[in-house]
Parts: structure tokens; C-alpha cells; sequence
């Protein structure tokens, strides 16, 4: 829900597009509706204590809550593997999940777009052995944590969720167990 309200912040602007005679043609609040679709960056930590088949049920949530949004994934574990786009419940399905390994969060927030208006968000369990290591400063990521609530990034909001509340959440929402 938290997700959600963040990504689809709406605004109301003076128009006339409700403007008629009767109200001799004045200006009216009126919600803003943009001309483009919204743009979000999935980074998903594929760091190998990560299970696929949560990462695919994450997507086929966000993708869901996100459906007015033009969606790319990236992965992540000691690099960042590059994106991929997401139309639909098949690209999620067929999604080649890469990485293994140790996780550099400083890469996936160097691999985020530099654009403003791009929504940015990363799921992973918080885990690197360490602290989170990143060098970029930044304030515009949601870092979607679940199991480690020392996970403190310095460059963006972080939501905690438990391992149990997300598995049962897919669950509850795919009827698979994760």
C-alpha cells in the first residue's frame, strides 16, 4: 500500500478542461493527468539467499500495483546484470534470473536512471556482510528490506517487511508457497 501511494502521487492543477458556459468559462481545480506513462526501476538482489520464485510473485505484485507504468527489472549480487523490460505476466515468467554470490548494493544504486521522475525500487533481504557500502548519495530509492532490520541504507527510504508477512502476502495473492 505503502508502494502504491508513492508511485501514484497525484496532483491537482488549475485547467478549463471542465469549463463550460455555465461557470462563464473559469479555471477549476482539476486533477493532472500527464501526458506520459509513469517509468519505474525494479533492481531485484539475486544474491543467492534470495529465492526466484519470491522475486517472480514480488514482480507479479508490483507489476499489478504498477500497471499505469512502463517497468524495467535489473538484477544485482556483486554486480548489476543490466535490464530487462516487463509488459507482461510473461516476461515475468521468463525472466533469466542472474547473479550468485555476494551482494554490492553500491552497484544496484549506481545502476538506478539519474531522472527525477523515474520511480526507483530495490527488494532484497538486506544481507551483505557488512554495511550496506554505498557510495552514492542519493534520496530518491525505495529499498524494500525483508529479514534484516540493520540493513540502513543512507541514500533513500527503506520499507522493512518480514520474511513470513511477504511470504504469506504472495501467498495469499498467487496461492503459491514461498
Amino acid at each position: 500500500k505503502l508502494l502504491k501511494s508513492y508511485v501514484e502521487q497525484e496532483e491537482e492543477r488549475w485547467g478549463h478542461r471542465f469549463s463550460d458556459k455555465g461557470n462563464n468559462w473559469a479555471a477549476r481545480i482539476e486533477d493532472f493527468e500527464p501526458d506520459e506513462r509513469a517509468e519505474t526501476e525494479i533492481i531485484l538482489d539475486t544474491s543467492g539467499s534470495v529465492s526466484p520464485e519470491l522475486l517472480r510473485a514480488f514482480l507479479r505484485q508490483t507489476k499489478t500495483i504498477l500497471k499505469d507504468s512502463d517497468i524495467k527489472v535489473g538484477m544485482f549480487s556483486g554486480d548489476f546484470y543490466g535490464w530487462q523490460k516487463v509488459k507482461k505476466a510473461e516476461d515475468i515468467d521468463n525472466l533469466q534470473f542472474m547473479g550468485g554470490g555476494g551482494t554490492n548494493f553500491d552497484a544496484a544504486s549506481r545502476a538506478f536512471s539519474k531522472k527525477k521522475t523515474v520511480n526507483k525500487v530495490c527488494l532484497t533481504d538486506g544481507e551483505d556482510g557488512g554495511d550496506a557500502g554505498i557510495r552514492e548519495k542519493r534520496n530518491d530509492i525505495i529499498w524494500i528490506c525483508y529479514g534484516n532490520h540493520n540493513f540502513k541504507p543512507d541514500n533513500g527510504k527503506v520499507l522493512y517487511v518480514s520474511p513470513i508477512d511477504l511470504a504469506e502476502k504472495v501467498k495469499k495473492n498467487d496461492g503459491r508457497t514461498y
